[in-house]
């Protein structure tokens, strides 16, 4: 049969095809970069609570008796300056007396 300078059933089928992969292609591309630009909105995900704390207080989301509410919630000191709990020193073990035996 002749058709015309027009395209045979099997060179359809091969466009169909081509073109199904390319969409799929561009979908994937769409999709990656979506998820590459979600992923640098994410660094507060890594900041522990009070250091979000801290921010929200600098920024003026929250109010200073908000945040020592919240802070106390946290479980850390309530003065923003006074930084994280100091550690004490080990006491030292009891000198032994000389003359006890």
């Amino acid at each position: 049969m002749d058709w015309h300078n027009h395209m045979s059933s099997g060179a359809w089928v091969l466009s169909i095809l081509g073109m199904t992969i390319m969409l799929a292609l561009v979908a994937v591309t769409v999709v990656w970069i979506a998820r590459e630009v979600g992923d640098r909105r994410r660094p507060l995900a890594a900041a522990s609570g009070r250091e979000i704390l801290d921010r929200r207080l600098a920024s003026g989301e929250i109010e200073a008796d908000e945040y020592e509410q919240l802070r106390e919630t946290l479980g850390g000191p309530v003065n923003p300056a006074a930084g994280p709990a100091p550690v004490r020193p080990p006491s030292p073990p009891p000198s032994p007396r000389g003359g006890d035996a």
